[in-house]
């Protein structure tokens, strides 16, 4: 059991971070954490309605860690959040909702359809107060089973899949993560883009593939 987790967890670090291949798409990475006001703002604000938009133009890669850190103890991972314990528990959550909806993969190379459904979690469930009490509702209002994310959540398959994400977000050195939300634009982080992104992801995806904001 444990190997098959460790497999996992490489698998997210490795295959999510793989290069854009569609040349009518946009690669968008975002390390985000599920208590932060910025992330939230940016997901509920920015992410949410331009992926609406551009779907299968738009590969998402949603990373839920941030400045979280990571220690194996005793035959698991504990991580400690900036934002409290709840947050830890909402990271996990985001996590096990994202495998339920699209598998391993993540969300990079989810299909439209199930991706639709971890977007529409992580927008309904993100601006709550409790996101582990809003959860349930959340999840079946997005089509998916609260019973299984809550198990996911609740084992260590929950601790995996967040430590994947952890070595995916510590991994990266384009440059490093050091705030959250931290956008990446095909597989680079500059502050312009982070400002624009910030403003109006919208407009900034459309200079990107201009063919697809003339419909």
């Amino acid at each position: 059991m444990m190997n098959r987790l460790l497999v996992l967890a490489t698998c997210l670090a490795c295959v999510l971070s793989s290069p854009l291949e569609k040349k009518d798409s946009v690669k968008l990475t975002v390390f985000y954490e599920s208590y932060c006001p910025y992330s939230i703002d940016f997901i509920d604000k920015q992410l949410y309605g331009a992926w609406n938009y551009f779907k299968k133009h738009l590969q998402v890669d949603l990373v839920p860690f941030g400045n979280a850190e990571q220690t194996y103890e005793n035959g698991h991972f504990v991580f400690r959040c900036q934002h409290g314990p709840k947050e830890c528990v909402g990271n996990i959550l985001h996590s096990c909702a994202i495998y339920e909806a699209c598998g391993k993969r993540g969300t990079l190379h989810c299909p439209v359809p199930k991706l639709k459904k971890a977007m529409d979690y992580i927008d309904c469930v993100i601006d709550q107060e409790d996101q582990q009490k809003a959860s349930d509702q959340c999840a079946t209002k997005a089509g998916l089973v609260p019973k299984v994310i809550n198990k996911c959540a609740n084992g260590k398959l929950g601790e995996w899949l967040e430590s994947g994400y952890g070595n995916q977000t510590n991994a990266f050195n384009k440059p490093p993560v050091t705030y959250v939300p931290f956008i990446v634009i095909n597989g680079k982080h500059t502050e312009k883009t982070q400002d624009e992104a910030q403003k109006d992801l919208k407009a900034l995806i459309c200079k990107y593939i201009p063919d697809q904001c003339k419909k």
